[in-house]
């Protein structure tokens, strides 16, 4: 689908929305192929997909339907003001680099990290645990030497840049620069579940003063449909 009916937005963001936030842009991906999607989302296992992968197919998304312009803010690090940004879809970065690393005289294979990885350290302790375990799963060990997790951490950013997407920014109060980390999942679903509250707003106005069902008021053009709105808001 190229554009995302309300009711297909509504039954998306109802089976979405209970997922637990790390889950969630997988589910996100699921609940797009049983509605309907077509084929270049339907990748039967989504949480198998390098973060950077699944975080392109989130932004193809997010372009079909709500555009490629971003708006949002972030807080300045030196002095805390808030700087308002405008950007399109990030270009995808070139991620060739071979998943094989030289350590101590020898060369170790490794994988991409996924989502199954990140829900795997939910319940570590802290950065430096979660680090040591996702180095070992993605090097298929049960440990690994602490000097190996740093060099594997920065192997996987080369590998898989668009796991990790940043937008540059500069101060317009202290002229300090910075990077914001821009998390396509985050963002595309802060945007889903806007649209599905704006739009149960619209039904329970609407349905309050006329008696209408959910499905017809949704079925109803958006223009003939704010044209009602206006009439009961005025």
């Amino acid at each position: 689908m190229l554009a995302l009916s309300d009711l297909d937005l509504l039954a998306l963001w109802e089976v979405v929305q209970g997922a637990h936030p790390v889950a969630r842009p997988v589910e996100l991906l699921r609940a797009v192929v049983i509605h309907g999607d077509d084929e270049r989302h339907d990748d039967p296992h989504p949480e198998q997909l390098p973060i950077g992968t699944r975080d392109r197919k989130l932004l193809a998304l997010r372009e079909q339907w709500f555009g490629a312009r971003y708006e949002t803010t972030s807080d300045c690090p030196a002095c805390g003001t808030r700087v308002e940004l405008t950007f399109d879809t990030p270009p995808a970065a070139d991620a060739s680099a071979p998943l094989r690393l030289a350590h101590d005289g020898r060369e170790l294979e490794y994988r991409l990290p996924d989502t199954r990885d990140l829900i795997a350290l939910l319940d570590c302790t802290s950065i430096d645990d979660a680090r040591a375990r996702l180095a070992a799963r993605c090097l298929d060990l049960d440990s690994v030497p602490d000097d190996l997790v740093a060099p594997l951490a920065e192997a996987l950013s080369t590998a898989d840049p668009d796991g990790d997407l940043r937008v540059a920014l500069t101060c317009p109060d202290c002229g300090g620069g910075w990077e914001a980390l821009f998390d396509p999942a985050t963002h595309l679903w802060s945007e889903v579940e806007s649209a599905a509250f704006r739009l149960l707003r619209d039904v329970d106005a609407l349905a309050a003063a006329y008696g209408w069902s959910e499905d017809a008021i949704l079925s109803m053009s958006p223009v003939r449909r704010q044209a009602y709105l206006r009439m009961v808001t005025s």
